[in-house]
């Protein structure tokens, strides 16, 4: 039977060089909560059918978030030193990532696009049940490749004059769009 301080040393091993902070905390290590919500890393990408409807892979305040830890940690070192305000993010994909930076990083505003015209309903109900309407928007049908609707999109959302302080590009993955 192990005590109390073995389980909290092996506990502390088995997240050892895991991002901490910004209210994380690990369960293992490929699933994260932060504020009621968990978050899933692949264990590969294979693992993960993109092609199953939404449900077959999430439950309520359940996301998949398709990043590596080591992109974690880059993120993690950024909003350490920089609080972002503004933020376009492309490529939703199923809403992990969009769920994460708002947790995270609480931009004044987030803007999400995606090309693909099926709004994920779980991304729908964070952004309703935290009450982030004015904060967060979520655009589908939206090709990254579009500059002029890009620019448009994000000017009325973000505001007129007001700077983009972070864009993550995880839409495409091609050249020519990016």
């Amino acid at each position: 039977m192990k005590d109390g301080r073995t389980e909290e040393l092996g506990k502390s091993e088995q997240f050892k060089n895991l991002p901490q902070g910004f209210g994380i905390e690990w369960t293992s290590r490929r699933a994260f909560q932060i504020d009621g919500y968990r978050f899933n890393l692949p264990t590969s990408w294979g693992h993960f059918d993109i092609n199953v409807p939404a449900e077959k892979n999430y439950a309520d305040n359940v996301f998949f978030f398709g990043k590596s830890i080591s992109i974690m940690q880059n993120y993690f070192a950024l909003f350490r030193e920089y609080t972002p305000k503004n933020v376009v993010e492309l490529g939703i994909f199923r809403g992990g990532s969009v769920a994460f930076l708002q947790l995270v990083a609480k931009p004044e505003r987030l803007l999400a696009l995606d090309i693909s015209p099926d709004r994920q309903e779980f991304l729908d109900r964070f952004i309703l049940h935290e009450g982030l309407a004015e904060n967060v928007r979520a655009e589908y049908g939206v090709d990254q490749a579009d500059s002029e609707k890009v620019f448009s999109l994000t000017r009325e959302f973000i505001g007129e004059g007001r700077c983009l302080d972070f864009v993550v590009d995880d839409a495409s993955h091609l050249l020519s769009p990016t």
